[in-house]
């Protein structure tokens, strides 16, 4: 499958994540994060890591997988998202098929149209509720 064909075929519209797509990343994140400092922390102190350090790692692993509020996205990160967005469509779609074909002007218009800077959720519940108006009206 040629990834970078269907992404850049003009009209394509990459499908929408939801709330569950972000949860999901987030759990991934949270665990990748737990994986690897537990790793440099046995690196330290062997298999006997102290009760501090696990609390730690706990804290560092939930923070650095808090999506919401993230103000630095790395290329993975994005990478990692359009796969997940791709999947919904494209099932055999596979993360390396993504990271080999998206460039850093493709991860980071996909951003900007996943997560416009202007659109808050202030801006979704005045939506919502001028939809809600509209409709009762």
């Amino acid at each position: 499958m040629n990834i970078k064909e269907i992404i850049t075929r003009p009209g394509f519209e990459y499908p929408r994540l939801t709330i569950g797509d972000i949860a999901e990343f987030e759990d991934y994140l949270r665990k990748k994060t737990r994986s690897e400092l537990i790793a440099v922390t046995k690196e330290l102190y062997g298999d006997k890591i102290p009760a501090d350090s696990v609390r730690e790692i706990e804290k560092q692993a939930v923070k650095a997988s808090s999506f919401i509020g993230m103000e630095n996205v790395s290329i993975n990160i994005l990478t990692h998202l359009i796969w997940r967005s791709l999947k919904k469509v494209y099932p055999e779609v596979t993360l390396d098929d993504v990271m080999s074909a998206v460039d850093i002007k493709m991860a980071t218009d996909w951003a900007g149209r996943m997560f416009p800077d202007q659109l808050t959720i202030e801006d979704e519940q005045k939506k919502t509720e001028l939809t809600q108006e509209q409709s009762s009206a």
